[in-house]
């Protein structure tokens, strides 16, 4: 059946990120694999691939799954026509770097390969892996001096970051709908196809993330599903900070982050049992420095555990961490932490270098 569907398409294969034309090629850079289909005329009919942990990479894309998705990809082709003016927000506004090496990062670092790994601490001079382009895209941000965007930061979210579980093996079809979640609220209901998002045709749960990736700080998202086979609208209202109900950890993108905003050191929120030992309550940062931190050295050392930054002791994941400096922040900046070390609290400043 597969063999028989991919006969119907011509199959591209591309390895390499650094050429990509990146007003077409918009997609998760963390994935092991993204695929595209597309008509003659380059249109976006949709996207598969999805990944939402590190070790786990296939726990979000199927063999059912992308039968399904080349199916409907096939139908939409057939009727084109009537769809073409759907399927335009698919590809987006035009990027203000088409590719790789347009961004400045890249012309610094490599002449044209490597694309902006040596700013982040990597390795110049190799092949360029598609995490690399939203590496490129961050640290213009930082070298710029600018802002980085929350979609930048927090981007292509997960269904999950919305309230929503999305079932693999099928074709946008909610599996799991989270408590006093967005989708809750708007009425979700597990067994419900996505047919349209913001009236784009939904084929994939990369489909889904690509509307809430261009979606805003605060947004309502109009849902058409089909429901026991019976068409119904749902509109769903997301509410400010909404991006960051999603872990990043896993991202290759945040381990880049974390050796350019966090000195290389790795955060981990402290659990339940430990906060009541050190009686911190549940919505008081409490992060713990782990891998990257020094036991014996370092400003911010092994085991310490962050109470406070400048000041602020309101709840923070390590990627609000990140966000802060990213947003707040620019190089040469100091920030002071509070942290708890061997039962004392200590007081640790540190220069935001890059």
């Amino acid at each position: 059946m597969l063999k028989e569907l991919m006969d119907q398409f011509v199959c591209v294969r591309l390895v390499r990120a650094e050429n990509l034309d990146l007003s077409i090629f918009k997609f998760d850079p963390d994935l092991s694999f993204a695929m595209f289909f597309l008509g003659p005329d380059k249109t976006v009919y949709g996207r598969y691939g999805t990944r939402s942990d590190f070790y786990e990479a296939e726990r979000e894309i199927s063999l059912d799954g992308l039968k399904l998705a080349m199916q409907t990809a096939l139908e939409w082709h057939k009727t084109k026509t009537e769809l073409q003016t759907l399927f335009a927000a698919k590809k987006g506004p035009a990027p203000k770097y088409k590719t790789l090496a347009d961004f400045p990062s890249s012309r610094a670092g490599r002449g044209g390969r490597g694309g902006g790994r040596r700013g982040f601490g990597g390795r110049g001079g190799r092949c360029t892996h598609c995490h690399d382009l939203r590496t490129a895209e961050q640290l213009a941000y930082r070298n710029e001096g600018e802002p980085m965007p929350e979609n930048v930061l927090f981007s292509w979210p997960l269904p999950d970051a919305a309230g929503l579980r999305l079932d693999p093996k099928r074709k946008a079809t909610v599996a799991k709908v989270w408590e006093k979640s967005p989708a809750e609220n708007a009425g979700f209901k597990v067994g419900d196809e996505i047919v349209k998002l913001e009236g784009q045709p939904i084929l994939s749960i990369a489909d889904v993330q690509w509307v809430l990736h261009n979606a805003g700080i605060e947004d309502d998202l109009k849902a058409e599903i089909l429901r026991d086979g019976k068409p119904t609208q749902i509109d769903m209202r997301l509410k400010k900070d909404w991006r960051r109900y999603v872990d990043i950890s896993w991202r290759t993108t945040t381990g880049v982050l974390r050796r350019s905003l966090l000195d290389g050191v790795e955060y981990r929120d402290l659990p339940a049992e430990d906060r009541k030992e050190l009686q911190l309550t549940a919505n008081v940062i409490a992060l713990k420095a782990a891998r990257g931190a020094s036991r014996d050295s370092g400003d911010i050392r092994r085991d310490d555990v962050i109470v406070a930054v400048d000041g602020k002791t309101k709840y923070m994941s390590e990627g609000d961490l990140m966000a802060y400096i990213a947003q707040d922040k620019k190089r040469g900046d100091e920030i002071q932490f509070s942290v708890l070390r061997d039962g004392a609290r200590v007081e640790v400043k540190q220069v935001i270098s890059n």
